[in-house]
């Protein structure tokens, strides 16, 4: 008896097993609403998600993998697509933090360089950029957008400085300060390059204490950190980068580690625009007839569903109030030119049924008076 219910045990947990190992991770980043008043069998929505494994984004969704749900119910969609975000219209902000101490020599680290070929993939003019180059002193740069390319002129005026000791918890303050000055974007990156050596490194009990800091204020202020652990001199050179990873996986953010320039290179080239570009646009065109004219707080969800997986996203929305369309219109008139046809035609047979039995009557009539 034990060994058959230990057999069904092993069944059931071969059967759950692919499920949960292939289970993505699916969110709602942002969601545009048909505007209230807008026809409800033309109604026009657009989500905004990411769908990942890890930090890899699962390519190539499309209409076809997507369902909407609106109050748990399923409208009907007269097209549907999925386009990737960057094609989107929602703006995103990209501050970027880098050390210019004495010992980060652009000849031997290439930062600048590799912070300038992200700034040339990240040429949207709807996307805004920032630079904090920090030694023990740090200053943002200023806004500007990604298309215009100033951040990029200003990345080739930055040298190195004297200072040896660099300071990243000193410039993560004016960094911070600068992203909640920004105003009109979807989210906020954070791109933190550093070796996690310099001043706050120093002991375990600072780097601790400061690093759990930037947590909580990166979470407070609904900052994604993308955190890269960066040392041209190899892994030897980077024995603190588990608080750099601490900052990353506690803040909702992503890290990358490089040991070499041509590392850091790709990094910088790819996996970056790639986490921040390699998310998708869901847009529908909906037949929101009943229950969808009325406003109402309620929820909406998106179910993916892939080879590998079938994901849900669940997010509360304030459901706009739709007018009518032109199909309950028409189908209002429709009726009521029936209901007046029909009842002409009605009058119509009456008179000419009441003008028969009228002549029958006098017809009657007359041949008695005959008789």
């Amino acid at each position: 008896m034990q060994k058959n219910s230990f057999l069904w045990i092993c069944l059931l947990m071969f059967l759950l097993v692919p499920s949960m190992v292939w289970a993505y991770e699916l969110t709602i980043e942002g969601i545009d609403l048909p505007e209230a008043g807008s026809p409800a069998n033309d109604a026009e929505i657009s989500v905004y998600f990411d769908i990942r494994d890890g930090i890899r984004a699962i390519p190539d969704i499309t209409a076809d993998n997507c369902t909407l749900r609106i109050d748990g119910e399923t409208p009907k969609v007269k097209n549907a697509e999925v386009k990737l975000f960057k094609d989107g219209n929602h703006g995103v902000g990209i501050l970027f933090i880098f050390p210019i101490a004495k010992n980060y020599s652009e000849e031997t680290f290439g930062i600048r360089n590799g912070i300038g070929n992200t700034l040339l993939i990240l040429s949207r003019d709807i996307d805004s950029v920032n630079l904090v180059p920090y030694d023990d002193f740090a200053k943002p740069l200023g806004w500007s957008k990604a298309s215009d390319r100033v951040a990029f002129k200003e990345l080739e005026e930055i040298t190195t400085g004297d200072v040896l000791m660099p300071n990243l918890f000193n410039a993560f303050v004016p960094a911070v300060a600068s992203m909640n000055e920004l105003k009109g974007v979807s989210k906020k990156y954070l791109v933190i390059v550093s070796d996690a050596e310099g001043t706050g490194f120093d002991s375990p009990e600072n780097a601790i204490r400061l690093t759990e800091e930037m947590v909580l204020t990166l979470r407070k202020n609904h900052i994604t950190p993308i955190v890269v652990g960066y040392s041209a001199d190899g892994v030897a050179a980077m024995p603190n980068v588990h608080y750099l990873k601490r900052i990353a996986k506690n803040a909702d953010g992503v890290y990358f580690q490089a040991d070499d320039r041509m590392k850091f290179a790709q990094i910088m080239m790819k996996e970056i625009p790639q986490f921040i570009y390699g998310r998708y646009v869901y847009r529908a065109v909906l037949n929101a007839e009943m229950p969808y004219i009325n406003a109402k707080d309620t929820k909406l969800e998106l179910v993916v569903k892939t080879e590998k997986s079938t994901d849900t996203a669940v997010v509360d929305i304030a459901w706009p109030a739709l007018k009518k369309g032109l199909f309950w219109r028409w189908l209002f008139l429709g009726i009521v030119g029936v209901i007046i046809v029909g009842f002409g035609v009605f009058s119509f047979v009456r008179r000419r049924e009441n003008k028969a039995v009228d002549k029958a009557v006098r017809s009657m009539m007359a041949t008695k008076t005959h008789d």
